[in-house]
């Protein structure tokens, strides 16, 4: 799903995303995970300390986590259709392939995107050149004085500036 579906470099997963886990459980092996719909994925650089350790996909002390790794049921079948699923991005993750995600638009509830905007600087709000609903041009000041109250709002970033 990762690299085929929404974009991530093969061996991006493979050498940074030390730490994935899969409806709570860590998976050792990305290939071995099958993501269905109402899925959670949870993806981190490396943790510090033993809980680091311990966490890191295949690594020596993941043994110690055996009760809690996912396992491939016998039987499991990737689902053929649109499935909506959570992405939670940690540490350095989120600033390396997060923009990849936004690029290619995300779901997100309306009350935590107001939450969001809410929080963001004077600084922020003044990089944002143009912006769009519903395909239609719209002041970027009027995103920030919007209410999102929708329970989702659908969000694409189509460049970001450093």
């Amino acid at each position: 799903v990762l690299c085929r579906q929404l974009g991530v470099a093969e061996d991006y997963l493979r050498d940074r995303v030390q730490t994935v886990f899969l409806n709570g459980k860590a998976v050792d092996d990305e290939n071995t995970a099958v993501v269905n719909d109402g899925s959670r994925l949870a993806l981190s650089a490396s943790m510090p300390g033993l809980v680091g350790a311990t966490m890191r996909k295949g690594g020596f002390f993941s043994g110690l986590r055996a009760n809690i790794s996912h396992k491939k049921p016998a039987e499991a079948e990737a689902s053929k259709s649109d499935a909506f699923i959570t992405i939670k991005l940690f540490n350095m993750i989120a600033l390396e392939i997060g923009p990849i995600f936004l690029n290619q638009g995300i779901i997100v509830k309306g009350n935590q995107l107001q939450a969001l905007w809410d929080g963001l600087s004077d600084e922020f709000w003044q990089k944002i050149t143009s912006a769009k609903l519903d395909d239609k041009p719209l002041d970027p000041e009027q995103i920030k004085t919007n209410v999102w109250d929708a329970p989702f709002v659908g969000l694409r970033v189509s460049s970001v500036a450093s």
